[in-house]
């Protein structure tokens, strides 16, 4: 997108989302969350847009469903421990599994990163070298 890329110019990293109404707002706030750790790991601009088309896809009800299930059981430690990790799995995810970088990003040291990720491939069931489950994960945190 040209309008984000002259952002860059100016030393900005926008992104930019989907466009929705204004009911559509906090879902808004979650992709826009979503875009910009995409374009942190990036390291450039990010837009919504999908030339590929596989958001048409997955009708969003479906997704949204989807979303709700897979990620219900690291919401509920997060509100019952105080822990974050949803954050952490949405930022190793956007970093491609980078400890350093999710370390740095998140403010915190990466072995915190590790237990995090670990405590969220029990919580889920799954194993993270798994680039399909990744791929679902990453899908259900922006369908979130």
């Amino acid at each position: 997108m040209p309008e984000l890329d002259g952002l860059r110019e100016h030393g900005w990293l926008a992104v930019a989302g989907s466009p929705v109404t204004a009911d559509g707002l906090p879902g808004a706030l979650a992709e826009a969350e979503l875009l910009l750790a995409r374009a942190q790991a990036l390291g450039r601009p990010v837009a919504a847009a999908d030339p590929l088309g596989f958001d048409a896809l997955v009708a969003p009800g479906a997704a949204a469903g989807f979303a709700e299930r897979v990620l219900a059981p690291l919401r509920e430690l997060d509100r019952a421990h105080d822990r974050e990790l949803v954050a952490t799995l949405r930022t190793w995810l956007a970093h491609h599994g980078g400890w350093d970088r999710t370390a740095a990003e998140l403010g915190v040291h990466r072995s915190s990163v590790r237990h995090r990720i670990g405590q969220a491939e029990r919580a889920l069931g799954v194993d993270l070298a798994d680039p399909e489950t990744r791929m679902r994960l990453w899908f259900a945190l922006r369908w979130s």
